[in-house]
């Protein structure tokens, strides 16, 4: 595995954490007697999220690499609707490194990921800034 896999993405964002613009042109579309899909999609990033982090750290552990790759692959899936490139980033870097559990964990990915899926989780619940 390759050096770079392991620096991208998975440090303190100098970007936004979460991509509002997107996320308000995705508001836009709906129509006007339809439930929040953003609210909906922040709910559910919250009923997964966690699920998912405590699965991860427990494969990560057992070194079930099956469950390491698939857990990371849906995270990183998961940070890309609300263009959390962080959180992404970091997620791919996880399920790149799979193959080796040990390494995935002793090298800090795996609570460097557990961080990012709070803070976006955070940054969710905050809202957009003003100026958006």
């Amino acid at each position: 595995m390759s050096a770079g896999i392991w620096k991208g993405g998975c440090g303190v964002a100098d970007e936004a954490l979460v991509d509002w613009a997107r996320l308000t042109a995705l508001r836009e579309l709906q129509a006007p007697d339809e439930p929040d899909i953003v609210l909906e999609l922040v709910a559910m990033f919250h009923a997964d999220s966690a699920q998912r982090m405590s699965r991860l750290r427990e494969a990560a552990v057992t070194g079930d690499v099956r469950t390491l790759r698939f857990e990371a692959h849906s995270l990183r899936g998961t940070a890309a609707v609300f263009s959390a490139e962080s959180l992404r980033a970091c997620a791919e870097a996880v399920e790149l490194g799979a193959d080796d559990p040990a390494l995935v964990l002793a090298s800090g990915l795996v609570d460097r990921l557990d961080a990012l899926v709070l803070a976006v989780g955070r940054a969710l619940d905050a809202g957009p800034p003003a100026a958006v």
